[in-house]
């Protein structure tokens, strides 16, 4: 029986090169890094470091590498055999596994995250031969994009698949068929419906996709169209309603005609859909991206010609109504989006961008009463609301943790300050969303569910422990406590709505750490390791930096100095530091026992 349903396989291109010479399930690539030995030799460190202890962390950890090392189904269904391929009708779970498996393969990526947390505590010359001398260690410090593969209907037979748990097939797909994938609930069933694969599937057969990081498009969109000339975010703009509905955006198939090129109009329908139906209303399009086609496609000459081209065109158009009043909240949530475009990508316009922005709300939404909450036309009004503080202090905390002036840690513990004079709830352990007598609102309430945006009193638990990591005062770590028991109750009961207040659970209860870079901004130690501690999804790390002379300002920094004129590094937890080092690879091994996340059972 042909297979009439797509499928799906999430890896990453350390594996391209063995698809494309053998296919798809035509080789075992574990085998070359030895992986399987590996495996077997990391769990057998780690139970004897920590096999006894029965409140150490190892005690789930060794579930998960026993089944990897032993590579058997368990009783409970978990699959642990590694090497085969394995194919499944959700695109959404296999974007899951590539993106959470930095290696592409579990087995891999669960190998090298354990091998660095036990060679901290195991004797380096007790490490067995089959550790040191392994393959798989040239892969520490490389990085690999997500790949995912999708086999087209018709390539594949029922005798290619079998049941990953050993399911008939046919019944499988017969399942399957019978599903609506757009349906949340039978998406997710379909994810159990794994298959794995017995043949090998050329490349020419496949369908693959890079997922790559996100373009830029969002935030230059916000700098050009979004920016007040004094550096304040506006609110919104509209969709494109000038005359009619979408005017300004979408196109007549005789517009891209007129001004495209034939080659450049070619390619620009291919990749964009278009076709002599319309998509839209009046016989215009929008246009869409395909499917087969990922962002990358906008670097092609053609595509980009045709951009320049069109984008002219279209600032020739009356521009969609702007609502251009300026929300302290919503500022000051991208004054950190900012902030870390600059830490991810390294551009300063970026920083300049959160900078400006900061400043513009310090000259013009603050008063003596606190933070107000709206700008516009020279005119600021409105006390401030609990978001408008916790989000403020937040783009604040993001912002020095990119160029770590310590105006912005006076300024967000100003703010702190100001939020729990004017909004505390002591009987609820809690913050009001709004200040007493506020005539706007008939009460005052206090919340933790997460809407569109984070929930404030969430956010200002995380504001809490980060001021306190920073600070070493016990006050805003005990306020932070307080906050997280006065939701327990709710968390325990419906986890789900309280994802913000997740997150600054995790934060606590989990091995955060403090880390205090001192050395001049502008040398080249100094750069390189913070270009490493920036390369990496940490969420639970809290950063510092500065000159000696400077290291008394903020407790974090304070008393440590420099080794031998070189930048040094202390990484703390809870306010107790390793010794300090000046050598990166140090740096990499004590930062390195943060937490990492994946989905790996």
């Amino acid at each position: 029986m042909k297979i009439n349903i797509k499928l799906f396989h999430g890896t990453s291109t350390l594996f391209k090169d063995s698809i494309i010479k053998n296919g798809l399930g035509g080789k075992n690539p574990l085998i070359k890094y030895q992986a399987y030995d590996f495996i077997k030799a990391i769990y057998k460190c780690g139970n004897e470091l920590w096999g006894d202890n029965l409140h150490h962390p190892w005690q789930v950890q060794k579930i998960v590498l026993r089944g990897m090392a032993e590579q058997h189904i368990s009783g409970g269904g978990f699959n642990w055999r590694h090497g085969e391929t394995y194919l499944t009708p959700a695109m959404g779970k296999a974007i899951n596994y590539a993106q959470h498996n930095p290696y592409g393969s579990e087995l891999i990526s669960n190998a090298l995250y354990y091998y660095k947390k036990i060679i901290h505590k195991y004797p380096e010359e007790n490490l067995p031969e089959v550790i040191t001398t392994s393959p798989i260690l040239d892969l520490l410090d490389v990085s690999f994009t997500p790949l995912i593969i999708e086999i087209p209907i018709g390539v594949l037979y029922s005798e290619d698949l079998e049941g990953e748990t050993d399911q008939d097939v046919i019944q499988q797909v017969k399942k399957l068929k019978e599903m609506d994938l757009s349906n949340p609930s039978d998406e997710f069933l379909s994810e159990q419906l794994n298959f794995r694969l017995q043949k090998s599937i050329t490349v020419d057969e496949l369908k693959c996709y890079c997922i790559l990081p996100s373009n830029k498009d969002n935030i230059d969109y916000v700098l050009k169209e979004m920016t007040h000339p004094g550096g304040g975010f506006y609110s919104a703009q509209d969709a494109g309603e000038v005359g009619e509905e979408g005017a300004f955006y979408v196109w007549h198939t005789s517009e891209l005609r007129e001004f495209l090129s034939p080659q450049e109009f070619a390619l620009f329908e291919k990749v964009y859909g278009l076709s002599e139906r319309n998509n839209f209303e009046n016989g215009t399009h929008i246009l869409n991206l395909q499917d087969e086609y990922d962002w990358t496609i906008k670097a092609n000459p053609l595509i980009r010609s045709a951009h320049h081209k069109l984008l002219a065109v279209r600032q020739a158009r009356p521009s969609p109504l702007k609502d251009d009043k300026i929300l302290t909240a919503w500022n000051g949530l991208m004054i950190a989006a900012m902030a870390k475009a600059n830490q991810v990508l390294g551009e300063a316009r970026f920083l300049d961008a959160a900078r400006r922005a900061a400043q513009f709300l310090k000259q013009n939404l603050m008063s003596d009463r606190g933070l107000l909450r709206r700008y516009r036309d020279g005119e600021a009004t409105f006390d401030g609301y609990l978001d408008d503080y916790a989000y403020l202090i937040s783009g604040l905390l993001t912002l020095y943790e990119t160029d770590f002036d310590l105006s912005w840690i006076d300024w967000a513990r100003e703010l702190q300050a100001k939020q729990d004079e004017l909004l505390w709830n002591e009987q609820l352990g809690a913050y009001y969303f709004s200040r007493a007598g506020d005539p706007h609102l008939i009460r005052r309430s206090v919340d933790f569910v997460d809407g569109a945006r984070p929930n404030s009193n969430a956010v200002s638990a995380l504001n809490l422990f980060k001021l306190f990591a920073l600070t070493f005062h016990a006050p805003y770590q005990e306020k932070a406590k307080t906050l997280l028991t006065a939701n327990g109750g709710n968390l325990s009961r419906q986890p789900g709505a309280f994802a913000q207040t997740l997150i600054a659970l995790d934060y606590h209860l989990d091995r955060s750490k403090e880390i205090a870079v001192i050395g001049a901004s502008n040398n080249a130690d100094t750069q390189a390791v913070l270009s490493w501690l920036r390369s990496s999804f940490n969420p639970n790390k809290t950063l510092g930096a500065g000159r000696p002379e400077q290291s008394d300002t903020l407790a974090l920094l304070a008393r440590k100095p420099m080794i031998e004129g070189k930048t040094t590094v202390y990484v703390c937890e809870d306010t107790i530091c390793n010794l300090p080092t000046a050598d990166l690879k140090q740096v990499q091994r004590l930062v390195s026992d943060i937490k990492t996340y994946s989905l790996a059972p």
